[in-house]
C-alpha cells in the first residue's frame, strides 16, 4: 500500500483519520515508513493542521538524522522537522 503526504490523496493516512473519526476518539499514530521525506512531509502536516492535531491524542515518530555511520544505509537526506 502506497503512501502520500498530499492532504487530498485517498493514500494520505490523515485524511483516513479526518473521514473516520472524531476527537473524542482515542488516536495514536506512530509514524515510520522509513521514507524521511515522506516521513517530515507528513510530521509537518500534522503540526501545521490545527484539525488534525486536535484529533491525535498521541503521536510516535522516529526522526531520521543524518550520521555519518547510516549513511550507507539510509542514503544521504537534508530534510528535518523543526
Amino acid at each position: 500500500v502506497g503512501v502520500s503526504a498530499d492532504p487530498t490523496s485517498k493514500q494520505n493516512p490523515f485524511k483516513l483519520l479526518k473521514e473516520n473519526f472524531n476527537k473524542d476518539d482515542l488516536i495514536v499514530v506512530k509514524l515510520d515508513i522509513d521514507t524521511p521525506d515522506l516521513e517530515a512531509a507528513l510530521a509537518e502536516e500534522l503540526r501545521s493542521d490545527p484539525e488534525l492535531f486536535e484529533m491525535v491524542d498521541h503521536f510516535y515518530f522516529e526522526h531520521h538524522v543524518n550520521q555519518a555511520e547510516l549513511i550507507r544505509f539510509w542514503g544521504n537526506f537534508s530534510d528535518t522537522v523543526e
